[in-house]
């Protein structure tokens, strides 16, 4: 029970956390995303066609949304949201099964 309130509660602050800044700010590397997406939705190619500073397999994620639901730049800001809380559920999760 203790478990699942302590997630209720870390994916509640996530979530208000990143829905005070959704439509405030817009970091460098949205741009990049959609950009680096469309690029290989035209058939390029990380580290060959064009250099990125991320692993090829985050670009390929953003290429699938922006094939799949276009490229606005509210895409990869709810993706962006649903990653973090994905990513913040399972840290607390293991770290609550090792403490």
């Amino acid at each position: 029970m203790e478990k699942r309130v302590g997630l209720f509660a870390v994916i509640t602050f996530a979530l208000v956390y990143h829905l005070l800044f959704f439509r405030h700010a817009m970091p460098v590397q949205e741009g990049w995303f959609q950009l680096f997406g469309e690029n290989i939705l035209k058939g390029q190619m990380p580290y060959k066609d064009f250099y990125s500073h991320f692993q090829p397999v985050y670009l390929y994620i953003h290429a699938f949304l922006v094939g799949a639901f276009g490229d606005g730049f509210m895409v990869g800001r709810i993706y962006g949201i649903f990653e973090r809380i994905l990513l913040l559920s399972s840290a607390y999760l293991l770290l609550t099964r090792f403490f």
